[in-house]
């Protein structure tokens, strides 16, 4: 990358994507100031990183030393994917300490983390123009949550999927999205755990949804829900409270 970067001008970029990189290698790379001088800094606005599964998984201090090194190499970035193939190791948490970033400039953030406080850490508003948060999350529980209440109005699109099941639906994802009042797009894969019958327990999902003014989405979001259920809860459609 060296050689290609070094080699001659480029003008029109504004992405750069670095696949089946080692973490070390990575850090390097962009601490180096001749590869990325003070024009590569502002043009680029596209970074997608993919970090080399390897025996022994980064620590939270060199993921963290990573997103900070991202942030300060590329001043004008919009788009952040890191992971994209979901390895695990390339998860990052903030459980220990947390970086000081801050991006007026980004818009799109795709990330692997490893708790849910992790997900509620970058949605503070440190990135107040983001309008789209795409996250694998390995739990979601209730370990360290941080207290955010203010709304995110500028978030358009958000993504949620979790393979492992939590009991937290109701305390930690429901605040959550009733922060997030312009929505457009909304996708969650979620194991809800219960310990009612799982039938009860669609059920009761579906009228909290219909019946909590809170948790209406505008914007033409598009919902699916289990046509049976959704007939028996509003009563073959004619229930008042549900319309």
């Amino acid at each position: 990358m060296e050689r290609i970067l070094l080699s001659t001008n480029y003008p029109n970029l504004s992405g750069i994507a670095l696949y089946h990189i080692q973490l070390e290698r990575a850090v390097h790379l962009l601490s180096d100031e001749r590869l990325f001088t003070s024009t590569y800094k502002n043009q680029i606005s596209s970074f997608v990183i993919d970090i080399k599964a390897s025996k022994k998984n980064p620590t939270e201090d060199e993921n963290i030393v990573l997103l900070t090194h991202i942030f300060n190499t590329f001043t004008n970035l919009r788009i952040l994917n890191i992971g994209p193939s979901s390895i695990w190791n390339q998860y990052l948490s903030f459980d220990i300490s947390r970086p000081t970033v801050i991006s007026s400039t980004l818009l799109e953030l795709y990330v692997g983390l490893t708790r849910f406080s992790d997900c509620l850490y970058l949605l503070d508003g440190r990135f107040d123009r983001l309008h789209t948060f795409h996250a694998n999350i390995k739990l979601i529980n209730s370990h360290l949550v941080i207290n955010n209440k203010e709304k995110l109005p500028n978030l358009r699109s958000f993504t949620l999927h979790c393979d492992f099941d939590t009991d937290f639906y109701d305390e930690l994802i429901l605040p959550l999205l009733h922060r997030m009042s312009n929505l457009e797009k909304l996708d969650l894969s979620l194991i809800v755990w219960t310990k009612k019958t799982l039938i009860d327990a669609e059920k009761d999902y579906h009228e909290q949804f219909l019946f909590d003014t809170k948790t209406c989405l505008p914007n033409n979001v598009r919902v699916s829900m289990n046509y049976r259920l959704a007939k028996k809860v509003t009563r073959n459609f004619r229930r008042n409270t549900t319309r």
